[in-house]
């Protein structure tokens, strides 16, 4: 296998999940500290989606 790599990148769900476990293994948070407002749109947030896209060529 040239590149042993599995990811789901189907629209909606699969795509979704997949941003999900790249954002925490970035190290991101997803809601601000103490409340329950959303905060996925910052640098790591930036960095899983670059990382994402880097990686689609591969399927």
């Amino acid at each position: 296998m040239q590149y042993p790599y599995a990811a789901a990148y189907k629209a909606g769900w699969n795509l979704a999940e997949e941003f999900v476990n790249m954002y925490i293994g970035h190290g991101g948070e997803f809601f601000k500290a103490g409340t329950a407002q959303p905060s996925i749109n910052n640098a790591k947030g930036v960095a899983t989606l670059n990382m994402l896209k880097k990686i689609s060529r591969f399927k």
